[in-house]
């Protein structure tokens, strides 16, 4: 052997007993595989799907039958009510090009959401017009919007027009109808004339 090995470096090897003794420690009898998680050694909050099962095999066994009876059941039920399962992150009724209804999973039309919400904003855009024709003392100014297209620039005319003149004597404009009305109006009449706050 020489003095100074460039490449000598000391490993440990284990004599005879040592190396019997470890495979004693690691043997399968002492790591059994059928020892189950125990969530009660953990101090953390589980979710609300968490389930804990006993440490008993038999009455494991049970609770885990009855568990999967459950989801079968669940899964006819939710089939019988036609119910769509969706990925992360879609919305039942929206399709996957992010438009409503069509060829999505489930979805025949528009979503009855969505249905519902333009029909109230149609509902609320009558009641604006309504009053604020009401306001101005034209009962014909501007005709009901149709939900698919906005108002036309002659519409527009004529209501920032009829909104501008003067059509009640100033003692008719100094009792206010309503504070909100008043600012539905106005707010109206800014969306018209291009103007925004």
């Amino acid at each position: 052997m020489t003095d100074n090995p460039v490449n000598h470096f000391p490993v440990y090897e284990p004599d005879a007993a040592r190396v019997t003794e470890i495979e004693k420690e690691f043997a399968e009898e002492n790591n059994p595989l059928n020892i189950h998680y125990d969530a009660s050694k953990e101090v953390r909050a589980k979710g609300a799907g968490f389930y804990r099962f006993s440490a008993d095999e038999e009455i494991r066994q049970r609770q885990m039958e009855e568990l999967k009876n459950a989801r079968e059941e669940t899964g006819k039920s939710r089939a019988e009510f036609g119910a769509v399962d969706l990925r992360p992150g879609e919305v039942e009724g929206i399709n996957a090009s992010g438009g409503a209804g069509g060829s999505g999973p489930g979805g025949t039309g528009k979503s009855a959401a969505l249905e519902k919400r333009k029909r109230d904003l149609e509902e609320r855009r009558k009641l604006v017009d309504a009053k604020r024709r009401k306001k101005i003392g034209s009962p014909s100014i501007v005709e009901p919007h149709s939900s698919a297209s906005l108002p036309t620039t002659e519409s527009r005319s004529a209501v920032q027009a009829a909104a501008e003149r003067p059509s009640r004597p100033e003692s008719a404009k100094a009792v206010a109808l309503n504070p909100a009305d008043d600012f539905l109006a106005q707010l109206e009449r800014d969306i018209m004339s291009g103007r925004t706050r």
